[in-house]
C-alpha cells in the first residue's frame, strides 16, 4: 500500500493545479477496484468463519481500496476488461491464481495489479 502525507501547511504553498494532481492520484491509488468472487453454492460455506465476499471487502476497506463494481463471473469480467468497459487498477480476489490463468495472463499483459486474499496464499 502507498502512503502519501501532505501536511494542510505545505499544501497551501503549492499552486492550485499541483494540489489537485496530488489529491487525483491519491483517489486513482484507492479507486477503481474489482472484486471477483464466486457465490460458493456447496457445503464449503458450512466450515468458512466468513463468506469469500466478506473477506474481499474487509481487505479493501483494511487497505484503503474502494469497490467500484463486483463481479461473480471471471468469465465477463476479462470480457469486460478486453472490450475496454472497464479499466481496473486492480483486481482482488478470493482463490488461487491458477484457478483464473486466462485473467492472470491478461492482467500482467496491461498491468493490473491481481491481488488474492486466499488464506492459504495470503
Amino acid at each position: 500500500m502507498v502512503t502519501i502525507c501532505y501536511t494542510i501547511n505545505s499544501l497551501q504553498h503549492l499552486p492550485k493545479g499541483v494540489v489537485a494532481q496530488i489529491l487525483n492520484h491519491t483517489e486513482e491509488l484507492t479507486m477503481n477496484v474489482i472484486a471477483l468472487v464466486h457465490e460458493i453454492k456447496d457445503e464449503r460455506p458450512d466450515f468458512l468463519e466468513s463468506m469469500p465476499i466478506d473477506d474481499v471487502k474487509s481487505f479493501c476497506k483494511a487497505n484503503g481500496y474502494k469497490i467500484t463494481k463486483v463481479y461473480d463471473d471471471d468469465g465477463q469480467l476479462i470480457n469486460d476488461i478486453k472490450l475496454k468497459k472497464i479499466r481496473p487498477k486492480r483486481i482482488v480476489f478470493w482463490g488461487t491464481y491458477e484457478d483464473y490463468p486466462e485473467l492472470d495472463r491478461l492482467c500482467n499483459k496491461l498491468g493490473i495489479n491481481l491481488i488474492t486474499i486466499f488464506p492459504m496464499l495470503v
